[in-house]
């Protein structure tokens, strides 16, 4: 019996709740209680309602609901009520109920289930990765044994593993997830096998690589070691007659496939069937020999057999004429010995010495005709290469076929006038060859020597037509008379002092020098003296002194301030300590420091002199020309005096004296006059 109550009343109720539960279940439980799990467990309850009646109660209850009835009800407390009411109440529910409550994913209640795929768990959350139950989605989940490590585990995010997960699973031989290639350089392909011989790629070290037609028995293809065909791998690949494999073809065995794959023939070297011997040399018979005691590749004709193969001291050419020389065989080279090295029957006729003197023609005889003639004889005055060095010498030839040969004497073997016996001429040269040119004559044409004048100097002569000349000499600067013409040397003698010269700037006389016995261009100024010239013509006259000689400049007198300049005099080429004061000149001044300023003139330029004689306070000015002026009186002022001694005081413009008073009406009315020397306003007549 299945019964779903929810229930939710004031505590007067729970009596009836608990009986009706009991009821539904088919299991009695005491009141208070609830069948929960097969058993009977006490029930806490929180309620409240609203009603009238008698009675207090206090209750617990889990779940919500609501609800209207009569009854009584009983819990934790004391009293009795009966009424009617409604109530709610509240509480937490638990995982399993088929509610989902705070904190719960899902929850299906009794079908809550920790193996069904995709199910709400029995701690009511979702299903997922890493609960132990494959849900949809997911390719595997072993709970806690996924791994991503793990070989051939669950991974943790539940797939499967695969190929290129890093992780070498069951069934592979590798696994490096990204680096996975089928570069030929790579070692894990994609597959997640290990780079090797038959996987289809050509991997380092390969030559060839087609997978499963690699094949030891096809012609022309990958062999299974994954090298290309080769000849000797036991195939007749293309271009090959035959291939028998490494150590069955053979370059020795008669009838075997040879080790470049071609058939046996006639002339490798290997008697196969139906040769009677296969020297190598493209025969296959017989060999003729010949014995060769001299190593030198040539055999003695006499010594001719046959054979199958070459042995030892045996060769296939004939012809040595010589079989004791290794140096004689047919095409040698011919050297120079007298013997027939090349086998040709002949020996060289350069070899042979036909003079008898020692020497062949090819050891360098020039003449073998002639005994004397060899290299190494003496050479002799004949025009002829006695010593076979090469030519005639020089010294033997008669170049301008006068008859006579260097070696016999002739001194110019290009000019045919000149040879030993030929008469001399006057002309500097040597005809005769004998005793140097012009040896008939007193002297060579153009010769010139040392000799002494006839003032018994050092001379010089010459010879101008094979005769001598006068022995003169030239003048020379030495202070002596060389040309015996009775002046020595030139302009002036050697060792002659200066003289005395006027310079340019006409001061001082300056000196000459006499140089190689010639005056010199230059007439040196002296040192420059106090002269009042220009001795040295540098820097103008007395340079080097203070001052000129006989100048003068101009100075301040101490006599006034702003007198005219004093005169100040050079008389040695230094100033004076004097500055001469000049005349007295009229300008106010003391000029001459005698008797003060303008002394000698009527008055003192500009100065202004009183005149109280002619009247108090009268001027009189000196002009500048220190000549006297007009005597200027005082201005007449309005003081009541006379001023300009005018004979009145305070004369026009003034209109009356000051002070001075007077009847101005027929009234006899008196005024006087004012302080600014005007008439007061006289009162009406």
């Amino acid at each position: 019996m299945k019964c779903h109550l929810v229930v939710a009343f004031a505590s007067t109720a729970l009596f009836v709740v608990g009986s009706m539960l009991a009821a539904c279940s088919g299991v009695d439980c005491p009141v208070g209680t609830d069948l929960q799990g097969g058993e009977c467990m006490a029930l806490e309850a929180d309620g409240g309602g609203e009603g009238e009646g008698e009675g207090e109660g206090e209750g617990e209850g889990e779940g919500e609901g609501e609800g209207e009835g009569e009854g009584e009800g009983e819990g934790e407390g004391e009293g009795e009520g009966e009424g009617e009411g409604e109530g709610e109440g509240e509480g937490e529910g638990e995982c399993g109920d088929g509610v989902p409550d705070d904190g719960e994913e899902c929850d299906l209640g009794e079908e809550n289930s920790d193996s069904t795929a995709g199910g709400c768990r029995t701690n009511c959350v979702n299903a997922f990765c890493g609960d132990e139950v494959t849900d949809p989605g997911e390719e595997c989940d072993d709970g806690a044994q996924n791994s991503d490590s793990g070989s051939g585990a669950c991974r943790t995010t539940c797939i499967a593993p695969f190929c290129g997960d890093r992780v070498v699973d069951p069934g592979e031989s590798c696994d490096e997830g990204e680096d996975n290639s089928e570069d030929p350089d790579a070692t894990c392909r994609t597959t997640c096998a290990l780079a090797s011989c038959g996987n289809g790629e050509v991997d380092e070290g390969e030559e060839c690589d087609i997978g499963d037609a690699n094949s030891n028995i096809d012609p022309n293809v990958c062999r299974t070691t994954c090298v290309l065909p080769y000849c000797g791998d036991g195939v007749v690949d293309t271009g090959e007659d035959c291939d028998e494999g490494m150590g069955v073809n053979s370059d020795v065995a008669s009838d075997a496939c040879r080790t470049t794959c071609v058939e046996p023939a006639c002339g490798d070297g290997v008697v196969d069937t139906g040769e009677d011997c296969d020297p190598g040399d493209g025969e296959c018979g017989y060999l003729v020999l010949f014995s060769d005691a001299d190593s030198d590749g040539y055999g003695d004709d006499a010594t001719l057999t046959e054979g199958c193969e070459l042995v030892a001291g045996m060769v296939e050419q004939g012809g040595d004429c010589n079989d004791g020389s290794t140096s004689a065989y047919p095409g040698a080279s011919e050297t120079c010995n007298g013997e027939d090295d090349d086998c040709d029957g002949v020996v060289p006729e350069e070899e042979v010495d036909d003079d008898v003197d020692g020497y062949a023609e090819c050891e360098g005889d020039c003449a073998d005709d002639a005994g004397s003639r060899y290299p190494g004889a003496v050479e002799a005055c004949n025009g002829l290469d006695d010593d076979c060095a090469g030519g005639v010498p020089a010294n033997e030839s008669d170049g301008d076929q006068d008859g006579s040969r260097i070696c016999a004497g002739d001194c110019a073997d290009g000019d045919p006038t000149r040879y030993p016996g030929a008469a001399e001429l006057c002309n500097a040269i040597d005809e005769d060859c004998s005793d140097g040119p012009d040896d008939t004559f007193a002297c060579v044409q153009g010769d010139a020597e040392a000799c002494l004048t006839s003032c018994g100097t050092d001379g010089f002569r010459t010879c101008p037509n094979c005769a001598w000349s006068a022995c003169t000499r030239a003048e020379t600067c030495n202070g002596e008379d060389d040309d015996c013409d009775g002046h020595v040397d030139f302009d002036c003698v050697m060792g002659t002092g200066a003289r005395s010269c006027a310079t340019a700037c006409g001061g001082d006389p300056g000196t000459q020098a006499c140089e190689n016995c010639w005056w010199s261009d230059v007439c040196v100024p002296p040192a420059e003296s106090c002269n009042g010239e220009d001795d040295d013509c540098v820097g103008g006259p007395d340079n080097g002194f203070t001052c000129v000689m006989g100048a003068s400049r101009a100075c301040t007198t101490g006599c006034d301030v702003g007198s005219d300049p004093g005169t100040q005099a050079c008389p040695n080429c230094e100033w004076s300590g004097i500055c001469v004061p000049p005349a007295e000149s009229c300008n106010g001044r003391d000029d001459d420091c005698v008797g003060g300023p303008d002394n000698g003139f009527a008055c003192v330029a500009g100065r202004v002199y009183p005149r109280d004689d002619d009247c108090p306070g009268a001027t009189q000015a000196c002009n500048a020309d220190c000549t006297w002026g007009p005597v200027v009186r005082a201005t007449e002022v309005c003081d009541g005096i006379d001023n300009d001694c005018s004979g009145l005081a305070d004369t026009p413009p003034f209109e009356c004296t000051r002070g001075l008073c007077a009847e101005c009406n027929v009234w006899g009315d008196i005024i006087c006059c004012t302080g600014n020397c005007t008439w007061p306003v006289c009162p009406p007549d």
